[in-house]
């Protein structure tokens, strides 16, 4: 949210030297902020995540979140088993590269394996309401 400030004189048409100042503030709002609904300014997530190396689509990029300081993502794998949970996901450092840092049925900091796993992701808007979003992504090594 930012604020404008605009200075502008006044003055009469028959008595040009009777002037005053005028000061209009304008109010820029985060389209976001505007209602509750669920698909108004969501994140955008890019599913397919190729963990090969080649520094093309390395890691699950959600855009925006950085508009959302309060989120957390969790991931399972097809069993339902937690293979990686963070607050404040941030595409950089805290950002899920398909390596398990559960405590279940993978060794932590391993690769996980190619195919489906499932992610909530869940994210705090400005205003106080609390998005829930899930679905799936797609490891590959290749």
């Amino acid at each position: 949210m930012r604020n404008f400030h605009i200075t502008y004189p006044i003055c009469e048409i028959v008595n040009p030297n009777n002037c005053d100042t005028a000061i209009a503030t304008i109010l820029v709002k985060d389209p976001c902020d505007f209602d509750n609904s669920s698909d108004s300014c969501n994140v955008i997530i890019n599913i397919y995540i190729y963990a090969n190396s080649d520094d093309t689509n390395e890691f699950l990029n959600i855009q925006g979140i950085e508009r959302y300081l309060e989120n957390s993502i969790e991931i399972y794998n097809r069993w339902g088993v937690l293979v990686y949970n963070v607050d404040g996901y941030n595409n950089d450092l805290k950002s899920f590269r398909g390596i398990s840092k559960g405590r279940l049925t993978f060794k932590q900091n391993s690769k996980l394996p190619e195919g489906t796993h499932y992610y909530l992701l869940k994210y705090t808007k400005s205003n106080g309401s609390t998005i829930e979003r899930t679905g799936y992504l797609y490891i590959t090594h290749k």
